[in-house]
């Protein structure tokens, strides 16, 4: 792993206090503001520059925004997560100057401020890059329902955004100011999705995608109180190479929600409480793969993918609904065949960790670019074949672990952030924000 590179910072203060809707008041404190930036070497440049390249061939000329998959023509909450996460890392790895920064993340603020929400409360799960309306893909002009889950990192990489850059901080709060959050947030701290039914949306707990624990930290970074997951009294568990993993729930295990959790917070919350469960099964969850790798010769890192043809979403996971190294798709539908070593858990995963198979994955991936388009979504282990699609998120992850090897930890010296969205079910609460009563 290469050496990290430390850098002077100097200290801004923010002292203000801003009123924030979607059901509460945030309470601002001083932010911190690290003002260095790297040097990548020429072979990193080059990499870097092919995942930026991503970010520009994929971005709509007429909403700003950059297409989740390439050629797909639509953008999520997530996506628009990882558009801020590239760009602040292209920013920091000096691959765009900050005439190109301040135009992409511009554009970006100005689409969140204006975008129609998703039955009026929170940011739907899909929009189109065209015309910036509500989509349930491929239906045009669908309300397609919100995902707190979905939602979760965009959270995290608006707050990064206020708290390195302040002069966008007024224009964060505006936009998420206009959330209904306290719809996205269960008495018992739970995340929850509103899909559309037959009669009308309907509010259920967000899960089965894997990355609950990690949204959370991005309702967490704005002050909300939200749950850890429960544990399966039961103490039921499955055994994959070796190792136990408790049979609870109906998340599938997979190596990238957690790898995020290292890279993006250090194993600590916003408010700077030990991710110690997180930070065990992660390292659980390598153990593993690298036992797999050495009993079979197979380079192993299992994360979540997309395709250019059916089935176009599938989870690669270490263990899923208590089958040991599933490749599934939204359904639960197995695809053993479609097995594929991952770009973006192999990126995340080589600067984690150290060893043997940590620098093979390195190798498998370290060409599936285009230089003028972006990263591969990765390689099958069948056959050794590219899988072309290329995504907001594999390209985000390889801009983010670059600069996580120079920095550390991206989200930034913790500080008391104080309630910003009152969770609970009574969203009369921001009407009264709104309104400055």
């Amino acid at each position: 792993m290469l050496p990290k590179r430390r850098f002077s910072t100097w200290i801004l203060g923010l002292a203000a206090t801003t009123m924030l809707g979607g059901c509460g008041v945030i309470a601002r404190s001083v932010a911190e503001q690290t003002t260095g930036t790297i040097s990548p070497s020429p072979t990193e440049e080059a990499r870097a520059r092919a995942a930026w390249a991503y970010f520009r061939a994929s971005r709509s000329g007429q909403t700003g925004m950059v297409e989740a998959i390439s050629g797909a023509g639509f953008t999520t909450p997530s996506a628009i997560g990882d558009q801020i996460a590239a760009t602040i890392a292209a920013d920091r790895l000096r691959i765009i100057d900050r005439r190109e920064f301040d135009d992409t993340i511009s554009a970006t603020l100005s689409f969140l401020a204006a975008m129609p929400l998703s039955n009026g409360e929170m940011p739907a799960r899909f929009y189109s890059t065209r015309n910036g309306g509500l989509m349930d893909p491929p239906n045009a002009g669908s309300d397609p329902g919100w995902s707190a889950v979905e939602t979760g990192r965009l959270l995290v990489w608006l707050r990064i955004l206020a708290q390195r850059y302040p002069v966008y901080e007024p224009f964060v709060t505006k936009a998420v100011a206009r959330w209904q959050t306290c719809r996205a947030i269960d008495d018992r701290g739970q995340l929850r999705r509103a899909l559309p039914g037959a009669q009308g949306f309907v509010n259920t707990p967000d899960s089965g995608t894997g990355y609950g624990d990690y949204a959370a930290q991005g309702f967490r970074a704005w002050g909300e109180t939200v749950s850890a997951p429960s544990v399966d009294a039961g103490g039921a568990t499955v055994s994959v190479e070796g190792t136990d993993f408790p049979l609870a729930g109906n998340e599938p295990l997979h190596s990238v929600p957690l790898a995020l959790l290292a890279i993006e917070f250090g194993w600590k919350t916003p408010q700077g409480a030990s991710l110690g469960r997180e930070r065990a099964l992660e390292q659980q969850l390598w153990k593993t793969q690298t036992a797999r790798w050495a009993r079979t010769g197979i380079a192993t890192a299992r994360g979540d993918f997309r395709r250019t043809a059916a089935p176009y979403a599938l989870t690669d996971a270490v263990l899923a609904a208590g089958y040991p190294w599933s490749t599934a798709d939204q359904s639960g539908k197995a695809y053993p065949e479609l097995a594929l070593v991952s770009t973006r858990a192999a990126t995340l995963l080589t600067v984690l960790h150290d060893g043997a198979h940590a620098k093979l994955l390195k190798k498998t991936v370290e060409t599936l670019y285009d230089p003028g388009a972006g990263w591969y979504e990765g390689r099958y282990e069948a056959a050794g074949s590219y899988e072309w699609t290329r995504t907001s998120a594999t390209n985000a992850a390889v801009l983010e672990a670059m600069l996580y090897n120079h920095v550390g930890p991206l989200f930034g010296k913790r500080k008391p952030l104080g309630p910003v969205m009152a969770s609970g079910n009574d969203c009369a609460l921001a009407d009264i924000v709104r309104s400055g009563r």
